[in-house]
């Protein structure tokens, strides 16, 4: 499928994997995930950046508002988000039709890929963003429509990189 209708459509194929879920199923689930990625030290693991974490902490004692625009399920990412000090409320992310209480396959939009993310932060925040973090492709728009910087965490996707650099977006070097 990916191959066929590229990135985006292989990430809204993904919605299934939680339809048929209550919220407080998904919410449950996702506790469990992370509490045991929090676990695991190896290199495949998932865990915050310690820098990013100290940023947002700066950032939110100067009063900036943050928000976290992901294409992962919405409900997943608000429970992780206090991890980041941000509250689940300024979290934007796939969000699943429900009905009766169970959500389905079909997805709200706009879906917070690529330039839905523009859309989805526009249409809840009234705003771009003033500075913008990303690192894939899915994120550029992102970047390229922040009103100050965009700030690429370059994985080594040496395209995209250039591609940032084209638009100045700042280039970070991924965190060790």
């Amino acid at each position: 499928k990916m191959k066929a209708e590229g990135v985006e459509s292989a990430y809204r194929w993904s919605s299934f994997l939680f339809s048929g879920w209550t919220e407080k199923k998904i919410r449950s689930f996702a506790k469990k995930v992370w509490k045991a990625e929090l676990k695991r030290k190896d290199n495949t693991s998932v865990s915050p950046y310690k820098e990013m974490i100290g940023l947002v902490k700066f950032m939110l004692e100067k009063q900036w508002k943050i928000f976290i625009v992901t294409a992962s399920p919405e409900t997943i990412i608000r429970e992780v988000s206090p991890v980041f000090s941000i509250p689940p409320e300024n979290v934007i992310g796939m969000s699943l039709l429900e009905k009766e209480g169970i959500s389905t396959v079909e997805i709200v939009e706009p879906y917070t890929y690529g330039e839905g993310k523009v859309k989805a932060l526009w249409e809840r925040v009234g705003a771009n963003a003033d500075l913008a973090f990303g690192d894939s492709e899915n994120d550029f728009p992102l970047l390229k429509s922040a009103t100050r910087f965009g700030v690429l965490i370059d994985k080594g996707n040496s395209e995209l990189a250039d591609k940032c650099r084209s638009i100045n977006c700042l280039i970070q070097p991924v965190f060790r």
